[in-house]
Parts: structure tokens; sequence; C-alpha cells
């Protein structure tokens, strides 16, 4: 026990977990107070406390600007659903109301809703993004599934050294929108967040004041929602987003502004997610998600949804919708891959070998690719070869082939069927993938989703 003359230690936080229960924060802005909530007797019973001890320590909610003045919007109390389902529904009903996207992407921005009250029991997640010109909702529908989320974090243009802290002190999701990345300063900071915050762990230095010899490192996992015109110049950024593309809306029945029953209705359903966090925190199991077989798509997509698939794995009808959109966005993925180099390579080198053709060499592939693809006129063997050891394929030692010495093609059946998903579109056959040649050439299939 600790002795009356010992000072405890107080630390602010807006979450802890103590012996298996979640303290989550809310705040009352009528009466500016902060409290913790809880679930007691197995779930039973909501509780509360404006503070919790443990092993010497006493933690308390925060009440600093980022509650006042709204900067972050808390739950207020955890108010009950009827079912998983009806609250989905909702959740649902409240973005069409207010956004024009497809039904289909109305559902995925509700998986992603849910998945952000859960996604600090997650390894990995995906970002959420909007893109489209101008006047075409991508802010409007960014802003209102944020509102929606965990700690929703929407203020413009906010500095870089308050993204860092904010996103570690709160576990927020961000809103970033275009605006923020026209100041270079600020893109950068936003850069190295993306690139470090889809996955628990990762870290990002920062140098404290002037000091560069006094470095903190800020832990900026946490879900993101975008809304850009252009897509990113990074591959593995942009394929860490899940893109909905937007259209001007030709729908009257949209407000065109949002009114207090829109600011009522976000906090009703925030209060609802709030009692979807505490009753689910502890049943998170992403191992759940092997029940969805999407073998066929990217590895990197696979990681990051798995958090969002193992949260409906007892819903077939939800599992089957999400197995069409990840096969849809792993075709966009693909379809971009494919008309680099290395993707001619590989179509070329499977269009060869398709052919019936027993000895290939990068020469062969070279003027394959001169005679099939505009631009690729002086490419040389060597060129290809470079690449092909980039990808993984390993050539022999120069042998004698119709009297000629030459370098082919070491055939790896596993590589090639790795790469093969890497570059090539699969067409979606109802519940299973197949990729088609004909005629020993590959038919690239659009329509993919029926």
């Amino acid at each position: 026990m600790m002795n009356s003359d010992e000072k405890q230690e107080t630390i602010q936080m807006s979450s802890v977990v103590i012996d298996g229960i979640l303290y989550e924060q809310t705040y009352n802005p009528e009466q500016r107070k902060v409290k913790y909530v809880f679930l007691e007797d197995n779930g039973k019973t909501i509780g509360a406390k404006i503070q919790v001890e443990h092993n010497g320590v006493i933690y308390k909610p925060i009440l600093n600007a980022d509650v006042t003045e709204k900067a972050i919007i808390l739950p207020t109390y955890p108010m009950d659903y009827k079912s998983r389902k009806e609250l989905m529904k909702d959740i649902k009903g409240h973005i069409h109301k207010y956004v024009d996207i497809p039904e289909i992407y109305e559902d995925v921005c509700t998986w992603y809703t849910m998945m952000t009250w859960l996604s600090d029991r997650m390894p990995s997640i995906p970002y959420l993004r909007f893109l489209g010109d101008y006047q075409t909702g991508k802010s409007r529908a960014s802003r209102v599934v944020t509102g929606l989320c965990y700690h929703p974090f929407q203020f413009v243009t906010p500095s870089g050294a308050s993204l860092y802290r904010t996103i570690e002190r709160w576990k927020a999701t961000l809103k970033l929108d275009e605006s923020d990345f026209k100041y270079s300063d600020k893109t950068a900071d936003i850069i190295r967040i993306l690139n470090a915050g889809y996955e628990q762990g990762n870290r990002v230095p920062r140098c404290s004041g002037d000091n560069y010899d006094n470095i903190r490192y800020f832990d900026v996992y946490g879900p993101k929602i975008i809304a850009n015109k252009t897509i990113f110049k990074d591959p593995s950024l942009e394929n860490r987003c899940i893109t909905i593309l937007m259209k001007q809306t030709t729908r009257d029945d949209i407000p065109r502004n949002l009114t207090d029953e829109f600011y009522k209705e976000q906090q009703t359903l925030r209060n609802k997610l709030l009692m979807w966090r505490l009753k689910n925190y502890n049943k998170v199991d992403i191992s759940r998600a092997k029940k969805l077989n999407l073998n066929n798509i990217d590895i990197r997509l696979q990681q990051i949804t798995e958090g969002i698939v193992s949260l409906f794995v007892d819903m077939p009808e939800v599992l089957e919708k999400m197995r069409k959109v990840f096969m849809m966005h792993h075709n966009k993925m693909v379809e971009a891959r494919e008309d680099t180099l290395d993707g001619r390579i590989v179509k070329t080198l499977l269009e060869l070998k398709g052919e019936g053709k027993e000895h290939i060499t990068a020469s062969d592939i070279a003027d394959r690719i001169q005679e099939n693809y505009d631009g690729y006129y002086s490419i040389k063997p060597s060129v290809i070869g470079r690449h092909m050891k980039k990808l993984g394929i390993e050539t022999s030692a120069p042998r004698k082939v119709d009297g000629v010495s030459k370098r082919c093609v070491i055939w790896n059946e596993q590589l090639m069927q790795q790469l093969k998903k890497k570059f090539i579109r699969t067409k979606n056959y109802g519940t299973t993938e197949a990729t088609v040649f004909q005629g020993g050439t590959i038919a690239l299939l659009d329509n993919y989703i029926q």
C-alpha cells in the first residue's frame, strides 16, 4: 500500500483499460465536465467515474481546449442500440441523407465508421479517401463520415505540431482535406503521418523546438479520411486508401447546409457507437477474417482489411459485399501496375510461355514489348534484365540454344503466380476469381463486379 506522504502519479488519458475493463471518456458540453464510462456486471450495467486508480497511478479524462473548443468531438454518454444490424442501418441512413455516393459505398463508409471505434484493437487499417474534382461533394462526404468516427479531428489546416500531438493524445480519426496539402512544410508532415499511420508500432521522429538533439517519436497510428483531387504519387500510399470516386450530385433531397438537426443526429450516433465500442472492445479477433477467402487479392490489401472483415464474419451478406469491394480495389491497384514496364514484362513473359515458347530470353521479351507497346521502340535487353532481376525472375548461366549462347528465364511457377496476382487483373465470377487467357494472350477484363 502507498504511504500517505507518497505522491501518486496522475495521467490524463481519454481511454484506459484496467483489469480487462475499458474506461472511455465522455464530455457534457452544458456542464463542461468529463468522466469515464464503462460496463460492469458482465456488460449489463453502465458505470461512471471521474477518475480511475491503479497501481499507484490516477487516470483522469482529458479536459483541455481540444474538448472545450470541439477540436475533438466526444460522445456525451453510451446509448444502447437494438442490434448491430440496426446500428449499421442508422449509420448508412445518415450518410445517405447528406452524401451522394453509390449504395455500395454507403456500406463501405458504414463499415469504416464502425471499425474506427475499435481500430486500436487492430494491427493495421486502411485509409478512406474521397477523390474528385471541385464541387463533387468530397469535402461534404469526408466531413459527414469523419463526424461519426472515433474521436474525429476536423479542424482546417492544422499545424504539423498539432497533428502529431492530437493523433497521439486522442488516437484520433484525422480528416485531411485537399487544402491541407497546399503548404509544402505541412505536406511533408502529412505524408510522413500517412506513410506510418496505417500500422501499429510505427512512429515518426520529430525534433522538439530548435534543439535537434531532442527528438520525440510520435505514435501516429489511427484512421485517416482524405478528400483530394488527385491520386498520390507514391503507389504504396495510394494502395493504403480505399477510394470512393465522387461526382456532382443530381439529388434534390440532400440538404445544402448542415443544420442543428445534422449535429444532433451525429451526436446520437456517436453515443450509440460508444456503446458499440464498450460492448465489443474485448471481442475483436482479426484471425476470424480468414473466413472470407481473399487469397486472390494483394497481400497488403489483405493486411489492412483484416480488421474490418473480422467485425462482420457472422454476416454473410456483408462479407459478400466486402469481397466484391476489395476485389474491385485490388483490380484498380493492379490496373495501375499493368501500364508500368514491370507489368508489361510480366504480361509478355506469360504470353510467351502460354504460346509454348520453351527458352525465353530478355531479348525475346524486349522484341515483343517493342512490337506491342508504344514508347518502347528502343528498349534494350539489358534494361529488361535489370527489371526481371528486381522482380525476382532469374536467368540461367549462358548455354547453347539452337547453336546460340543464351541466358534463359528459369521458370518459377510459384513466383509467376505471385507476379500474376500483382500485375494482372482478374475477373470476379461470383465466388471465384480467375485470370483469363485466350489464344496464349491475356484477356484484360473490365466490369469485374457483377
